[in-house]
């Protein structure tokens, strides 16, 4: 996992250093893919807030992988509508606000979607149905500085593909 992380060329996700946290080495697992948004100009704290769908988005407390009522809430709704439709795939693409190294961004970012997964398995979802991508700190995390902008990037989002 250290040498996927570190092999990942994140320069284009990862806009500013940050201070040093440690983080737990997160456990060995499938090979993780890395979101790449699209290349864009640097937006305003408005337009990343509202790139958001919290419709589509588990949020998280800073420097937590928990999930709360709200988020159990909005899984259960997307647990429903997989299992009505068991072709249908998901994306489970973490992302970390711009606190912390960019190890630590990464690893928790993993860790929420980890933990998005498993509490879809746990409510039916069949893993075939779930990958995984992690980008870490968001893209654009330099233009939020605001709480709510802040709050916004620590999240987990559920992408929905096309059935094979």
């Amino acid at each position: 996992m250290k040498k996927l992380i570190v092999g990942l060329s994140m320069a284009s996700l990862l806009g500013c250093a940050a201070q040093q946290q440690s983080a737990a080495p997160s456990p060995a697992r499938e090979p993780v893919a890395t979101v790449q948004p699209a290349a864009q100009a640097e937006r305003t704290e408005k337009q990343v807030i509202a790139a958001v769908d919290t419709d589509y988005s588990v949020l998280f407390a800073r420097n937590s992988a928990s999930l709360d009522e709200a988020a159990t809430t909005l899984l259960r709704q997307h647990a429903e509508r997989l299992k009505a439709n068991p072709r249908q795939q998901v994306i489970l693409a973490g992302f970390s606000d711009s606190v912390g190294s960019r190890a630590y961004s990464l690893a928790l970012a993993d860790k929420r979607v980890t933990v998005v997964m498993a509490r879809l398995q746990e409510l039916g979802v069949a893993r075939k149905q779930m990958r995984r991508a992690v980008a870490g700190m968001e893209q654009n995390s330099q233009s939020c500085q605001a709480e709510e902008c802040m709050r916004l990037m620590r999240r987990v989002e559920i992408r929905y593909v096309n059935p094979r």
